[in-house]
């Protein structure tokens, strides 16, 4: 006879199979939202990194561009650079700013990117020195991107005359570059950089994955093409 209440209804209530169906329920809902949660938070970290790496690579190329830009002549014979060994070096004629000198004036200025770290990212750093005709003026060291970059290498191209015919050129890697190839100019980089690491280690699911943010680029030096365009390059 089932139990009743002051005014003669009968008293519902569960069962225990009832009562464990319901927890387990319970419990696979909660499971799942906070599987989502988890999940939304790994979206959002993997769009943070992202952003960020991409930030790193257009400081970088910003950086390359103002100086190409000014771009005289390479160091020795524009060997590529690939991220180890010696810099990457070269010259600009320009009067720019620059940390660390208080009264810039036009002239010339050494330039040398070179990574730095024993890491699987990076830092680019970037080296100034002022050429006057008294010697020269090392500034000191600027970090462009501090642990970021995955790969960093550059390729030189000279432009080269064609014999013949109107003017025109031709582009060639500056290490192939001999002194046959008269009348040859520095014209571009070739930029390939990354930043970020493929995939955090151990990850099993595709959305757990770092980004790698990549970039190839070209880089004219503005300085020179304009000369070769005006036939007035010595």
């Amino acid at each position: 006879m089932k139990r009743r209440n002051l005014i003669g209804r009968p008293l519902s209530g569960f069962t225990l199979t009832e009562i464990v169906l319901f927890g387990a329920i319970a419990i696979t809902v909660l499971i799942g939202i906070f599987g989502l949660l988890s999940r939304g938070s790994r979206i959002l970290e993997i769009g943070r990194r992202t952003s960020s790496s991409q930030n790193d690579l257009r400081t970088v190329i910003e950086r390359l561009t103002e100086d190409a830009n000014e771009l005289v002549y390479l160091d020795k014979d524009g060997s590529i650079y690939e991220g180890t060994g010696t810099p990457l070096t070269f010259f600009v004629n320009t009067s720019r700013e620059e940390r660390g000198l208080s009264d810039p004036k036009a002239g010339l200025r050494k330039i040398e990117y070179a990574l730095e770290g024993s890491g699987e990212l990076k830092s680019l750093k970037r080296t100034v020195t002022v050429i006057n005709g008294t010697g020269s003026t090392p500034l000191p060291p600027r970090i462009i991107v501090e642990s970021a970059l995955k790969e960093f290498k550059v390729w030189s191209l000279v432009a080269v005359p064609n014999s013949g015919g109107p003017p025109s050129y031709k582009l060639k890697l500056a290490s192939e570059s001999s002194e046959s190839d008269k009348g040859a100019t520095v014209a571009c980089f070739v930029i390939d950089v990354s930043a970020g690491l493929p995939a955090v280690k151990g990850a099993q699911e595709a959305m757990e994955k770092q980004p790698e943010a990549r970039i190839v680029t070209r880089l004219w030096c503005r300085n020179r093409v304009l000369e070769l365009a005006r036939g007035a390059l010595k």
